[in-house]
């Protein structure tokens, strides 16, 4: 097993090398359907950004995007793509919460996931379209 990697502020949670893609984060403990896992936090980008860290949340003042590519980041940063993912981004209720000069989200369990299983969201079509066609990585992920 990898060694652990920091992951910020949250207990339930650890980053290591993921079975699927690159670094993972992975239950520290069991967790209930509902239950907050971690933050996904970052700065407010524009789409030009290149960063592979970026998500797209709307509340009720339109859409903005979060880059949570900072190394002192919260640890949804880590979350891998899959089609049946167990976990989802969440805007708290009353819109994006401010963390310093970031925006944060709430990632919440889907489903009970165990200690040491895999965290994953579905990223979304949005996220693989290259040139406006959807690129076929979208469809890789937990089977």
């Amino acid at each position: 097993m990898q060694p652990y990697l920091p992951t910020g502020f949250e207990p339930n949670v650890f980053a290591r090398k993921s079975t699927v893609d690159g670094i993972g984060l992975f239950a520290g403990k069991r967790l209930q359907k509902e239950d907050i896992i971690c933050l996904y936090s970052g700065n407010v980008v524009s789409e030009t950004t290149e960063s592979k860290y970026v998500v797209k949340v709307s509340d009720q003042n339109g859409s903005i995007l979060i880059d949570g590519h900072d190394v002192d980041n919260f640890s949804g940063k880590w979350i891998n793509h899959s089609l049946r993912p167990n976990a989802r981004l969440v805007k708290p209720i009353g819109g994006i919460l401010r963390y310093k000069e970031r925006r944060v989200i709430i990632v919440e369990s889907l489903k009970e996931i165990q200690k040491g299983e895999e965290i994953f969201i579905d990223y979304g079509e949005e996220y693989f379209m290259k040139g406006g066609v959807l690129d076929p990585t979208y469809m890789y992920g937990l089977e």
